[in-house]
């Protein structure tokens, strides 16, 4: 008999992580700024993730630094090569986001490149809407790969 979680897309888990992702970029953006929306596009996925993934605290952490270092490669892009601020974004956060998911679940290295894509979508439809696209793009990555669990060790 098959699993119903590998037949059916979790929509449940998939909008909370919309909203915790348009929430966070908000939040980082109107109390800290752009260095700020690490730390609290970290929180609030932490939120969501923490059911589905042990020592979910560590998404924070590697969320904050991630950003950080994203913001730094950012700054050092060649101006002729800016559109692609996002996708070096996206591959810097996503990368630094992979280290906790990677232990979790099999295919994680998918989260990179769904992260650069996110990202770098997400500012053609405005600031106002870029943590809605990126959760959207990033919670239908993240629903699948929930669905391969490692085995824990």
């Amino acid at each position: 008999m098959s699993n119903p979680k590998t037949l059916s897309f979790d929509w449940v888990f998939w909008l909370q992580w919309v909203l915790v992702g348009t929430l966070g970029w908000f939040l980082g953006l109107a109390l800290i700024g752009d260095v700020g929306v690490g730390a609290t596009m970290g929180i609030m996925q932490w939120l969501v993730l923490r059911p589905q993934v042990r020592q979910a605290g560590w998404w924070i952490i590697v969320s904050i630094v991630g950003w950080i270092v994203g913001l730094i490669a950012i700054a050092v892009v060649p101006p002729e090569i800016g559109a692609l601020t996002g996708v070096v974004l996206g591959v810097v956060f996503g990368t630094a986001q992979w280290t906790v998911l990677q232990r979790w679940v099999h295919g994680a290295g998918w989260w990179i490149v769904v992260s650069a894509l996110g990202w770098a979508i997400g500012p053609i439809f405005g600031v106002l809407f870029v943590g809605a696209v990126v959760g959207a793009v990033t919670g239908v990555a993240l629903e699948l790969l929930l669905r391969h669990p490692r085995p824990e060790t």
